[in-house]
């Protein structure tokens, strides 16, 4: 997502809570929370140079970037002050099951497949030695 789409969100459902109001003749007030900005790699550079890392380390097959999310992260504010790249690692217990989905993060029952620390370590590791040189 992006500020812009954002707003644009914004803007749709005031325009769809005026139209309760006129239909039913009702007061409608929407109320939105702007606690985060969106996550936006903010630099093609930094998502390069990971997509490379995870490549050589896993293969190209480890890389996923299709998927998006909505997710709040803290991360988004120091993306709007500095070139960098947010990315999922992905930790959940082997073997995975679609229809058995582990539990969500911040879940008392969450478990995480500790090979994955492994792998993010790595790819940290990668990414510095390769800012060094």
């Amino acid at each position: 997502m992006s500020k812009e789409v954002e707003a644009k969100l914004v803007e749709r459902i005031e325009k769809i809570c005026r139209g309760f109001a006129i239909s039913y003749d009702v007061e409608v007030t929407a109320q939105f929370s702007h606690y985060y900005p969106p996550v936006i790699n903010s630099s093609v550079k930094c998502v390069e140079n990971v997509e490379r890392i995870v490549e050589n380390l896993l293969g190209k097959e480890a890389i996923d970037s299709q998927t998006r999310s909505m997710a709040s992260e803290d991360f988004a504010f120091f993306l709007e002050q500095k070139p960098g790249c947010f990315f999922f690692v992905g930790c959940a217990p082997e073997p995975f099951d679609v229809n058995n989905k582990p539990a969500p993060h911040h879940r008392p029952t969450f478990l995480v497949n500790e090979e994955s620390l492994k792998i993010g370590s790595s790819i940290f590791v990668n990414l510095a030695r390769d800012l060094l040189q």
